[in-house]
């Protein structure tokens, strides 16, 4: 057991410990500064990622609608401004939006058959159709759907903890709560909104969901 190597061989974590640390002589404040590191590599590397995915997914700032579009598959800005005229257009789903006031709000544009609905709404009676379809052949289109003009567009509103105003340009901070006000199924080929679903919870309760 000694010599063999619990996950890599060649034991480099232990080469990578003494190039960056092995000059401390002190071996527990070594240890110690290891874990530091290894934070602050993981912390970074994380805030990376996201401002990355933040500068490469399609989203769109709709000043006049206080809304930011997000999309999960590539689009463009008309197309997503179009996606939220034809929403808001709809009498029922503008009443719901103005009666939360002054706010700022998240208009997800999702497939209608994305796996993932339970982070946005309570999705019972949501994705029976999703388990009964046997059109997707992989787990990758099992859990973000099938790119199509069929969708599923969610409208949440946005929060800071204190319950503060979000600012439209600060809708994607780490900070920000999203609440789901209501969930339209638009047949974009038609311009219709066919379903709508009016839900305050996610299915896993008054969670901070990702905006993204």
């Amino acid at each position: 057991m000694k010599k063999t190597a619990m996950f890599l061989p060649g034991n480099p974590g232990g080469k990578l410990f003494a190039f960056l640390l092995g000059w401390i002589p002190n071996r527990k404040i070594a240890e110690f500064a290891a874990i530091v590191l290894v934070c602050i590599t993981v912390m970074a590397g994380a805030v990376g990622l996201r401002n990355l995915t933040i500068a490469n997914i399609s989203s769109l700032e709709i000043p006049a609608k206080n809304t930011v579009a997000v999309s999960i598959f590539p689009r463009t800005d008309d197309y997503l401004s179009k996606v939220v005229d034809l929403v808001t257009a709809d009498h029922e789903v503008a009443t719901l939006l103005a009666a939360q006031g002054d706010v700022t709000f998240t208009a997800h544009v999702l497939p209608r058959n994305y796996g993932m609905l339970g982070m946005f709404i309570e999705i019972e009676g949501e994705t029976d159709h999703i388990r009964r379809s046997g059109e997707r052949s992989s787990i990758v289109e099992w859990v973000w759907g099938t790119e199509s003009d069929q969708l599923k567009v969610i409208f949440s509103q946005l929060d800071q903890p204190n319950n503060e105003r979000v600012p439209l340009a600060d809708a994607m901070n780490m900070s920000v709560k999203m609440t789901p006000v209501v969930a339209v199924d638009l047949d974009l080929d038609s311009g219709k909104v066919v379903r709508k679903k009016v839900t305050s919870t996610t299915y896993y309760g008054d969670v901070p969901m990702p905006i993204f």
